[in-house]
């Protein structure tokens, strides 16, 4: 071989290396604004009663009726159960000629007392009767209107726990009322998901595929030890569902994530490619899993490599097409 045909093929090998190092990949870019989301995330959730009571007697006495039913609803101080009341009027009727009584004797004490013709002992124990009769009238009076037994709060009726003609003993459950208006969401969170529901004003009870508005009222400091979470009590905003409603909490994070569908992987490392200065850069994602969206902290305007990435490595010539 002649020293030209050494030199030629020489010249020719290095123009073909310079031909390959200068082959640049065609690629797309768009701005990662464009495929930033941000995720959604829940946690089981329960609408509760503040106001869920069974309601007794506070007297013993026979039911004569109940003139409500379940799924009734009542307001504040209707008739629920009606007692026989005929022995509590007959003793407020006594007590009451009682009262009369005690205090024409306390009268007629107070006037011996100006001329001193009663005893001290005599005169104080006609004062201590009227104050002793009173009370009894008032006690008896009380009985009287237990025979009306009312409703606590305003509600619906969910169980008739007694009939009438039974006989009503003092704490015995005769109806069941719960609170349809005074309810709270109890939702069950996870300790490391609990900044984002403390922080984010954005809250949402969804039941039935409707989204209640809800806000923090309380984190209730106890650790449920069968799964570790933390109860949250939330209030309703406005419309509310119906107490025993079970759905899901759930709220929007505020950190930016990347639509999965630009994650690649390199070497065992999940991130993205970015063009700068006509390169390929691959940037790591630490955080990062294979189909779900990755936290990402690049500002919104940085050209992020959508087609032609798939074949890429770290520091390759890139040339931007449409």
């Amino acid at each position: 071989m002649t020293t030209t045909t050494l030199i030629r093929i020489t010249v020719f090998a290095a123009a073909l290396c310079i031909s390959v190092a200068s082959a640049a990949t065609r690629v797309t870019v768009e701005p990662l604004g464009h495929f930033l989301v941000y995720p959604e995330d829940s946690a089981s959730a329960r609408v509760v009663s503040l106001n869920d009571a069974r309601v007794g007697a506070l007297i013993s006495a026979q039911i004569r009726s109940i003139p409500v039913r379940v799924g009734d609803r009542v307001e504040k101080g209707d008739t629920l159960v009606q007692l026989d009341c005929r022995d509590a009027r007959l003793a407020h009727e006594s007590a009451v000629a009682q009262l009369a009584l005690a205090e024409k004797n306390a009268r007629r004490a107070r006037s011996l007392k100006q001329s001193s013709s009663i005893a001290e002992q005599n005169y104080n124990q006609a004062l201590t009767s009227e104050v002793e009769a009173r009370i009894r009238e008032k006690q008896t009076a009380l009985q009287v209107q237990r025979c009306r037994v009312t409703a606590p709060f305003s509600g619906i009726v969910t169980a008739r726990l007694a009939a009438e003609g039974e006989l009503a003993a003092p704490g015995t459950p005769l109806l069941s009322l719960i609170d349809t208006e005074a309810v709270e969401a109890s939702a069950s969170v996870p300790e490391k998901k609990l900044a984002a529901v403390t922080t984010l004003q954005q809250l949402t009870f969804r039941f039935n595929g409707r989204d209640y508005p809800v806000k923090l009222r309380a984190i209730v400091p106890r650790i449920d030890p069968a799964s570790a979470n933390r109860e949250v009590r939330l209030i309703f905003t406005d419309t509310r569902p119906l107490p025993g409603s079970s759905g899901r909490l759930r709220w929007r994070t505020e950190t930016p994530h990347l639509a999965p569908s630009l994650l690649s992987q390199r070497d065992g490392i999940t991130g993205i490619f970015i063009a700068r200065d006509g390169r390929a850069v691959f940037h790591p994602l630490p955080r990062a899993v294979i189909g779900h969206p990755a936290p990402i902290d690049l500002p919104a305007d940085t050209p992020v490599i959508v087609d032609g990435r798939f074949g890429l490595r770290d520091g390759d010539a890139i040339e931007v097409g449409e």
